[in-house]
């Protein structure tokens, strides 16, 4: 999947603002960000074929315009923080994932589990605790005999993923690349009638 930049960038060529002065209201900066939307929602689809559709990992997913020094415009897309842990994959303990990623230790930290059971909830995988098993306990009891299971199905999942990794997706490699940089640059550079550098700020760090 790529982008059409003739169609998004338009016609900026006739709104000539000096470089150095450039904003994104302008109808170039305006034109910056609706490509860095553009690349954003192809991360995105790239997550729905991995099956990662309905992950927070997607909806953290944003373009944001940034500040624009000479002649380099840095259009900045933002998400959670293991983006690149799903984009290049993790190596496990006994599988390897070809990553420059890996997992140290075979214990999972309480972060992860934790993690993995608000997963749980969130898929509404059944519990054997659930109300039609526990309607003789109380509501706390009920509540805490819960909590219970999902800690220990979700440390069980845990120690799985430890051991088996995580396989990469290259859901960030296959839409944002040298050639698809190179592109972008050419397109605006088309436009705007001289040379220009643009970076794509990754910065999944939140």
């Amino acid at each position: 999947m790529s982008v059409n930049y003739d169609l998004i960038l338009g016609q900026i060529g006739e709104d000539f603002v000096p470089m150095e002065n450039i904003k994104f209201d302008t109808v170039l900066g305006r034109s910056l960000f609706k490509v860095a939307n553009e690349l954003s929602e192809i991360l995105k689809a790239n997550l729905d074929d991995d099956n990662l559709k309905d992950s927070d990992l997607k909806q953290s997913i944003i373009a944001v315009p940034l500040s624009v020094m000479g002649n380099e415009y840095y259009v900045s897309i933002q998400g959670n923080s293991y983006a690149f842990f799903i984009n290049s994959g993790v190596n496990g303990i006994q599988t390897k994932r070809g990553s420059i990623y890996s997992f140290k230790s075979r214990f999972p930290s309480k972060p992860m589990v934790d993690n993995l059971m608000k997963w749980i909830t969130k898929k509404g995988i059944p519990l054997d605790t659930r109300y039609s098993q526990t309607r003789d306990l109380t509501k706390s009891r009920r509540a805490k005999v819960q909590i219970d299971e999902k800690r220990k199905r979700a440390t069980a999942i845990a120690f799985g993923v430890k051991q088996k990794g995580i396989k990469p997706t290259y859901f960030i490699d296959s839409a944002i690349n040298e050639s698809e940089l190179a592109k972008l640059t050419s397109a605006i550079g088309d436009k705007f009638g001289k040379q220009i550098m643009v970076s794509i700020d990754i910065s999944f760090n939140q």
